[in-house]
């Protein structure tokens, strides 16, 4: 295991590939090609590139040696004590390249370049690398962090609007678990869209080290309060296909209301959150939209049961709310967790 804080770098367009010496590997998500102008003359000046395509299909286990054999091909040209994988992407590319670099003759030096909103504020934070078995997300992984992490501006802002929304369930998740300072400030931003996660991404990424630093391997359990909305959101994820980040909104939505109903939170407390989960996030929960079919308690169990953070074949460590900063990891019975689903009408 190897974990460092890396050098966070905010720059307008992509960084000159000559910065990364003359045995740089570049991986990269190959949609960047029709949405990045001048892409290819960009990835030109690496001495050697490796395209993939983005998704969880990426990190599916069976694959994954075909890949590498390919990567490898590219890597033996190269000096193996330079060697210095270059990752561009969203979080699937980036939780695959950084697997690649934490085995690759035993571990590379590793440099990030996160291509969506979700992966600039989450995913290629913190280290972990994590690969997909059997169709359950995360099984198998390993701890590598990036020495850096740019932060391209010119690219971020070229996501669609489907992109940024996806974005806002890890900035309210992290918020929540930072501060109220946090809330106050978003309650009364002017900006909007990508305007606004910009503004707040540095404050968004330092908040996430704040956790980190403390439980770089999940030893403390501090870091799994990072977790926070992602034990119903990844059922959600599995289930029903939707993204990442509108998984955790509707995770965040499901916790809110749990604890609300636990009378962990104030009634004003609540009211705040659920206001700014309305605005400016716009989230809400699917169980209320037309034509919206539950999830069967089997599988919904199925999945749960699947979480990594399962204590035992009947618990599960779940991320309550009860104020701004303060979001307890508390041991719950998974049929506790299938009841409340039921209430809250998203298990039959």
């Amino acid at each position: 295991m190897y974990y460092r804080k890396p050098q966070l770098i905010f720059v307008t367009d992509l960084p000159d590939p000559k910065k990364f010496g003359p045995s740089a590997l570049l991986i990269f998500d190959q949609i960047l090609f029709s949405h990045v102008p001048n892409f290819r003359g960009w990835i030109k000046k690496f001495p050697a590139s490796y395209a993939v395509q983005a998704g969880e299909s990426l990190k599916d286990l069976t694959r994954f040696p075909q890949y590498m054999e390919a990567i490898l091909k590219l890597a033996d040209q190269l000096s193996t004590h330079q060697l210095k994988i270059i990752v561009a992407g969203g979080g699937s590319v980036g939780d695959f390249g950084g697997f690649v670099a934490s085995i690759l003759k035993r571990g590379v030096d590793l440099v990030q370049i996160p291509t969506t909103w979700l992966s600039s504020i989450d995913s290629a934070h913190g280290g972990k690398t994590a690969l997909n078995v059997g169709g359950i997300k995360n099984q198998i992984g390993t701890y590598h962090s990036a020495s850096q992490i740019f932060l391209v501006q010119s690219i971020l802002f070229a996501q669609g609007h489907h992109q940024i929304h996806d974005a806002f369930g890890e900035l309210a998740k992290i918020a929540l678990i930072d501060s109220n300072q946090v809330w106050r400030t978003l309650s009364s931003a002017k900006e909007k869209e990508a305007d606004l996660i910009w503004k707040y991404l540095p404050q968004a990424i330092t908040a996430k080290y704040k956790v980190v630093n403390r439980d770089p391997f999940e030893k403390k359990g501090i870091r799994q309060l990072l977790n926070l909305g992602h034990t119903v959101g990844h059922v959600i994820e599995a289930d029903r296909g939707l993204s990442h980040g509108a998984s955790v909104a509707q995770g965040l939505l499901f916790c809110l209301e749990w604890s609300h109903r636990r009378k962990l939170l104030k009634k004003t407390t609540y009211e705040k959150i659920h206001s700014l989960f309305s605005e400016p996030f716009q989230f809400t929960p699917l169980p209320s939209t037309k034509g919206f079919k539950p999830i069967p308690e089997k599988r919904f169990i199925e999945l749960l049961k699947s979480d990594k953070k399962k204590q035992s074949a009947s618990h599960v460590n779940y991320v309550f709310i009860e104020n701004f900063g303060k979001t307890p990891l508390v041991s719950v019975p998974i049929q506790s967790i299938v009841n409340e689903a039921k209430i809250q009408k998203w298990v039959k």
